[in-house]
């Protein structure tokens, strides 16, 4: 993820040291600033599978193309490994997948559907300040600094879902939701 950048997009990547292969699965900014003309926070979704168990594995993100007269860019990186997914498809097929969005209200969330039951929805969060709560029946992953994830076990395919966090007072977010397929 990356806030407050002064050009129009950043390019983003993604290494570790167990020399997995990243691939972007999607992205979206927001929350243009009226002055530089861009949208000034981007949030992007990388993944990698491992064919062994990673111990010690270090990922790092790296973007360029973004800083501005000030310098430098604001960057961070949620990095979480899940177990049992479909190692060829690891993602549910549904064209809406995965569901990106930016506002500025004080609920973020992005609406999804999914094609097979029991799959592992996963929300993602880049909010500009404030304290952020997970969805109805979702589970923390991780919450820091100006970003929250989430996920939830589904019992059945969803159709229109709405994957959220809840805030209590308006701010410019973005997210990303995905489904994992086991």
């Amino acid at each position: 993820m990356e806030v407050l950048d002064l050009q129009p997009s950043c390019t983003f990547s993604v290494t570790d040291t167990a020399g997995l292969t990243w691939t972007s699965r999607g992205g979206v900014s927001g929350r243009n600033d009226g002055t530089t003309g861009y949208n000034r926070d981007q949030l992007q979704e990388f993944w990698a599978y491992s064919t062994g168990k990673l111990s010690s594995d270090t990922i790092t993100e790296s973007i360029s193309g973004c800083a501005g007269v000030y310098g430098g860019e604001y960057n961070g990186l949620q990095a979480f490994g899940v177990t049992g997914a479909n190692f060829n498809n690891p993602f549910d097929p549904n064209t809406s997948l995965p569901g990106l969005r930016s506002g500025g209200s004080t609920v973020p969330s992005v609406t999804i559907s999914t094609s097979n039951t029991n799959d592992m929805i996963i929300g993602v969060v880049q909010y500009s300040n404030g304290a952020l709560s997970q969805g109805t029946g979702f589970t923390a992953i991780i919450s820091v600094g100006g970003a929250s994830s989430e996920y939830l076990l589904a019992s059945s395919t969803v159709t229109n879902y709405a994957v959220g966090f809840g805030n209590y007072a308006p701010q410019y977010w973005e997210s990303i939701a995905d489904a994992i397929q086991a």
